[in-house]
């Protein structure tokens, strides 16, 4: 009976989530991982500092409006990815940060790049930050991290995958990928046909103004600028975030 490990599981799970490239820094804790995304033909940004690696992923997820995925080595990797996750969370940008680990057997025994509680690190500054502790359940919490990144208010999630659970393997007919995990809507209330009235009304008055209105749209991920730009035939203004959604 064929056994995967981690690694597989877990870029196998990326791929249902329409993950094509991640934005990466090597370091030894995450190998299985870069072993299958070479399996699997899964592009690689290579970058020469966890914290552009973190920053890319945020970066891309404004640019596309997809959840960017940045990959980081235990301790010090994680660390340094600290400033994108929180530029992200403040902007409420949906961003998957997978974090390696020392192994759950050494805790305690000064491993390698350990001695740091990265779930608690990452706690204020993300949605959801958790630890995986069995290699089978790895697919689950990824579905998990994606569901949490774009529902409600999007933001930044935290995966932490121990070196151990990682390389560990498992019986692939056992392990369960998730379906029908994410909202089938988007967040808020429904936009009934008169609340899409009020909103017609509403943007004729500003398209028939005297003084033209300039759209200043936040940092969130959506096409909304360029929507409201050409519904109002407006100037399209900063696209700076003048504060927080």
């Amino acid at each position: 009976m064929p056994r995967i490990n981690g690694g597989e599981m877990l870029v196998r799970a990326l791929e249902r989530e329409g993950v094509h490239e991640v934005f990466a820094l090597h370091g030894g804790h995450l190998d299985a991982i870069f072993k299958a995304c070479r399996e699997h033909d899964l592009r690689v940004i290579d970058t020469r500092h966890e914290q552009a690696a973190a920053h890319m992923a945020d970066g891309w997820a404004r640019a596309t409006g997809r959840p960017g995925v940045a990959m980081v080595t235990a301790g010090p990797g994680v660390t340094d990815a600290v400033t994108g996750v929180a530029n992200a969370y403040l902007d409420a940008i949906p961003m998957i940060l997978i974090g390696g680990r020392s192994p759950l057997l050494d805790d305690e025994l000064l491993p390698l790049q350990g001695g740091i509680d990265q779930v608690s690190l990452m706690r204020p500054i993300t949605k959801w930050a958790r630890s995986v502790t069995h290699t089978e359940r790895i697919p689950e919490y990824v579905a998990m991290a994606f569901r949490q990144a774009v529902s409600g208010r999007p933001g930044p999630v935290f995966l932490e995958l121990p070196i151990d659970v990682l390389f560990a393997r498992a019986e692939e007919e056992k392990v369960v990928f998730p379906e029908n995990y994410r909202p089938k809507s988007p967040a808020g209330p429904s936009f009934s046909r008169s609340r899409s009235k009020v909103a017609r009304d509403h943007a004729a008055l500003l398209r028939h103004a005297q003084n033209r209105p300039i759209s200043l749209p936040t940092a969130a991920p959506t096409r909304a600028p360029e929507m409201r730009a050409r519904m109002w035939d407006a100037p399209l203004g900063p696209t700076s975030a003048l504060c927080s959604p």
